[in-house]
């Protein structure tokens, strides 16, 4: 082994070493601090770490163990919690230790639809009045951003808060959905978490798999999942050719500060709006 071949071999070591030292463990993002889980029914957690990495979850005097897969995820199942107001879930790796802050035990209601749920609190006409009492931090919100996808992605970018959070953030929640949190902590006063996603204007499909639809007796969602395979099909392989390189170039014209490349002509009619079967259900 020469000098250079030998350079590069240690070269590659450190950096694995460097790679391998990070920290690996995570939870689905679902999993932040000022979240509200179900109460009186078995409640999942789940996350990423190493392949054959062994993963604690404790939280309410329950501690319970599972080891990954090959695929590096894992999942444990906690017996049903009673309500609880602030709690810590603790969960750890090997050397690694992940701890949510400030969980609660309630309700936990899925706000989805179209506009009239998707309709932000800071449009309403009661909006300066219901600020003004948005001092409760018993009540939690978690927004999905409504991304759209042609594979089934594993986790999403948001995290909850508490509605007693700075205004903007709970202006852009539904409107409904906040409204409906707050007569239910006023009626069951237990914590109350609400989880949107809602995007205005699209179908139902949108938000269903396609196995559910084939699975269906409606002929008319069969068609909506054959037209989704069909797109799935044409759609990857140009992203992972023709958009992937549009978008190093459009990198590339940036850092350079030359003329932008021209946008890719799309592969079929408008392959990422939201109305297409499934793409809501995928993101």
């Amino acid at each position: 082994m020469n000098k250079l071949t030998l350079k590069i071999a240690l070269i590659t070591l450190l950096l694995l070493a460097a790679v391998s030292a990070q920290a690996t463990l995570k939870l689905h993002s679902l999993f932040t601090d000022h979240m509200v889980l179900q109460r009186d029914i078995p409640v999942p957690v789940w996350g990423w770490a190493d392949p054959g990495e062994e993963v604690t979850v404790k939280l309410a005097g329950q501690l319970v163990a599972a080891t990954t897969g090959d695929d590096g995820k894992w999942k444990v199942m906690l017996q049903p919690l009673q309500v609880a107001e602030s709690l810590n879930l603790t969960v750890k790796g090997k050397g690694e230790t992940l701890i949510v802050m400030d969980v609660a035990v309630g309700e936990v209601w899925l706000a989805s639809g179209q506009s009239n749920m998707s309709f932000p609190l800071s449009s309403d006409i009661n909006y300066q009045k219901a600020l003004e009492t948005a001092t409760d931090p018993g009540l939690r919100l978690f927004s999905s951003p409504g991304v759209v996808s042609y594979t089934l992605l594993e986790d999403v970018k948001s995290k909850w808060v508490a509605a007693t959070s700075a205004p903007n953030t709970v202006g852009r929640f539904s409107a409904t959905g906040y409204y409906f949190g707050r007569e239910l902590r006023k009626s069951l006063k237990v914590p109350v978490g609400i989880i949107q996603a809602a995007v205005g204007g699209v179908p139902g499909s949108a938000y269903l798999s396609p196995e559910a639809m084939e699975a269906s007796t409606d002929p008319g969602l069969k068609i909506s999942a054959a037209n989704y395979r069909r797109n799935r099909e044409i759609v990857i392989p140009w992203m992972n050719t023709v958009l992937a390189k549009y978008k190093v170039d459009l990198a590339e014209a940036q850092k350079n500060k030359t003329p932008l490349p021209k946008y890719p002509a799309d592969i079929i009619p408008l392959p990422f709006d939201p109305n297409k079967p499934c793409l809501l259900y995928n993101g």
